[in-house]
């Protein structure tokens, strides 16, 4: 694992994984002991990688149809949790591709 690219591919794995699960808490905490210690043996550096996780997990969880995050937003507004997350996810796509970019450009420099 390059220790450049490692933030990066744990903000879309963690992301992707919190997305399909709806969970915003128990994946980063399964995988954060996994890919710390991956980290610094790569020597990739830890306060970016352990952003990456973090972040990720918030974006998975917000990105979800049925995560408790948009099931308490979409019941605050009262509308349906489908219409409340297609509205979202333009948003969403447009901060994560940020995110994506300033991973790999900070991954990069940092390391």
């Amino acid at each position: 694992m390059s220790a450049a690219w490692l933030p990066a591919i744990a903000f879309i794995l963690i992301g992707l994984v919190c997305f399909a699960t709806g969970n915003i808490w128990s994946i980063p905490a399964v995988c954060t002991p996994i890919i710390l210690p991956l980290a610094v043996s790569s020597g990739a550096s830890i306060p970016l990688t352990l952003g990456a996780i973090i972040s990720a997990a918030c974006f998975g969880a917000q990105a979800c149809f049925y995560s408790d995050v948009t099931l308490l937003s979409a019941s605050a507004c009262k509308i349906n949790n489908v219409d409340y997350a297609v509205a979202q996810l333009p948003y969403i796509g447009i901060v994560t591709a940020i995110s994506f970019v300033g991973y790999v450009i900070f991954g990069f420099a940092m390391s």
